[in-house]
């Protein structure tokens, strides 16, 4: 059996290795639901200097440590019960029924720990169909961003101040403008953003 704080200890660790992807995910659609509004900036920052430093590799990899000594916790549990039960075959039932609830625990938990990990990879194929997604994946947007910045200062071959201009502007990061029109049906609201007076 998980106990609440190693199965705590996971989630934050998985979380730290996904650039707080599930985090941001979350809030950002509770935001929208307008059930929670909160500011991200704090864990956007966040996320973006465990990208940009790239921690990920230490938060992956003591995430996949814990995956580990939880496996292995959970085995050595699993001998040392089969000895107990092999001592006494009276509460043979019950030791069944134990067993039965503590691997359902411990799948849970690590159920719930591969998914927190594997959120960003599982939501970047999706990240063009809502602006949720986009802004819940920190860790892409700044390795393009800093692709697009490497590729801009390794070009010597620009010459002219035009060439310039246009390989600084291929390295903006790209905005994206989400609002909301109170008492508007949709057609009209798309009619005024189509035509601005």
């Amino acid at each position: 059996m998980v106990t609440k704080p190693t199965l705590y200890l996971g989630i934050g660790l998985a979380l730290l290795s996904s650039d707080l992807c599930l985090l941001l995910l979350t809030l950002n659609i509770l935001g929208w639901f307008n059930i929670l509004h909160a500011d991200l900036s704090f864990i956007e920052q966040a996320a973006e200097t465990i990208s940009a430093k790239q921690w990920q590799l230490y938060f992956q990899s003591a995430t996949l440590a814990w995956l580990v000594l939880v496996l292995l916790s959970a085995v050595q549990r699993q001998q040392k019960d089969e000895k107990v039960a092999a001592a006494s075959d009276d509460s043979k039932v019950t030791k069944e029924g134990k067993n039965y609830s503590h691997g359902a625990s411990l799948v849970k938990s690590i159920c719930i720990v591969v998914l927190t990990l594997l959120t960003p990879h599982m939501l970047e194929s999706h990240r063009h169909r809502h602006p949720i997604l986009r802004r819940s994946l920190i860790r892409h947007q700044s390795t393009s961003v800093t692709t697009n910045q490497n590729n801009v200062g390794a070009d010597s071959d620009v010459n002219t101040q035009e060439e310039a201009t246009i390989a600084s502007a291929s390295s903006v990061t790209p905005q994206e403008l989400v609002f909301s029109v109170d008492n508007m049906t949709c057609g009209g609201g798309g009619s005024h953003v189509r035509n601005p007076v």
